[in-house]
């Protein structure tokens, strides 16, 4: 036994009680953990989420130039198609189409039908409508649609005119309570059999018109996606982390390797022998500043007196202003004080010699 072994022997002996009780406290969660991880099964129901088919729409728009200009021409017949601006001045009407389409794995019967509107509403910043007027441009209905096929549906808006409505409307009423915002409404509707379940879907879309004094465009973001989605319910066994299918054996285990060293602590403590070396070393090492190798003469006729401790020993080397003498084989420590001489001899290593203390705790 070295001598970081027997520090920690005898410190885990003094604190013994702390230690069983750690040596339980691991036995215990390890336990549960264990438990929990082996012993118990958790099911776990979610909710899980699948995209039956996918609805998709288009626009397209476009203008016909009808007055000559400089930048488009002399010709009253250009059309212009997904510009970021039209001129009412010499576009005033816009058209376009609506193209649907709906993406799945199979189908039959499948009917699409597409209703489009010219919408214009007066509203305030908290969406409180004050008037609404709409006008019908197209309803196209189109019966055993198969996936990626194409349904369209054409629209035309004389922008001028819709803006001159908004003036008659306000004009009428006097008043021009919130902001006009025209755009142009889309209803698709899907009925019919996909992927072996009926399905009966309507979805509304809303494409804003911005109509700037002489200007006008269509809202940017222009297509939309519209899933269809199942929702079943999964029930599951939620399985342990390494926490619990690691950590709780591991716990358990280490418990018992504490608890047996306690035990063997507690049958096996530490003799008086391993006590007085442990505190002869403590001294040695925090008194090493008044400590001096030396080799020592007899001590002959000097009068001398036997000190118990290191400890004591270099405390009356500080007093009287001095230093303590060691013997360079380590047998004794000596200070002198003029016809005075005090002598202090360390225990032998504990481990080299048969200590009769040292003995199980039961036979005592």
């Amino acid at each position: 036994m070295n001598e970081s072994l027997l520090r920690a022997r005898v410190r885990l002996f003094d604190r013994r009680q702390l230690v069983v009780l750690a040596a339980v406290c691991l036995l215990c969660l390890g336990g549960w953990l264990t438990y929990t991880a082996y012993g118990t099964s958790e099911e776990v129901v979610k909710q899980q989420t699948t995209e039956r088919l996918t609805v998709t729409g288009t626009l397209s728009h476009g203008a016909t130039v009808v007055e000559p200009t400089t930048v488009y021409g002399n010709d009253n017949e250009t059309t212009v198609a997904d510009e970021p601006l039209y001129y009412q001045s010499v576009s005033p009407t816009t058209h376009g189409d609506v193209a649907v389409d709906y993406d799945a794995e199979s189908s039959e019967n499948v009917t699409v039908t597409i209703d489009l509107e010219a919408d214009v509403r007066a509203v305030d910043d908290d969406d409180t409508v004050y008037w609404n007027i709409s006008e019908p441009l197209a309803d196209v209905e189109q019966s055993d649609v198969e996936p990626g096929e194409t349904v369209s549906a054409p629209f035309e808006i004389n922008v001028t005119d819709l803006e001159g409505r908004i003036d008659e409307i306000e004009h009428e009423l006097d008043a021009s309570p919130g902001e006009t915002h025209p755009s142009l409404d889309v209803t698709v509707s899907l009925e019919g059999t996909v992927e072996g379940e009926p399905v009966s879907e309507t979805w509304n879309h809303q494409i804003d018109v911005e109509i700037d004094e002489s200007t006008y465009s269509f809202d940017s973001d222009d297509s939309f996606t519209e899933p269809v989605t199942d929702t079943t319910t999964v029930t599951s066994t939620e399985s342990p982390g390494p926490i619990y299918t690691v950590g709780g054996p591991f716990l358990s285990t280490l418990g018992v390797v504490v608890g047996g060293v306690v035990l063997w602590i507690i049958r096996y403590p530490p003799s008086n022998a391993h006590r007085r070396w442990i505190d002869y070393r403590d001294s040695r090492t925090e008194f090493d500043d008044v400590i001096v190798r030396a080799n020592l003469l007899p001590v002959g006729d000097l009068s001398f007196a036997e000190i118990m401790t290191l400890e004591e020993l270099a405390i009356l080397a500080i007093d009287i202003d001095s230093v303590v003498l060691e013997a360079r084989d380590g047998d004794r420590y000596v200070v002198s004080d003029r016809d005075r001489t005090y002598v202090y001899h360390p225990p032998p290593e504990p481990w080299n010699q048969s200590e009769p203390d040292a003995v199980p705790a039961d036979e005592r």
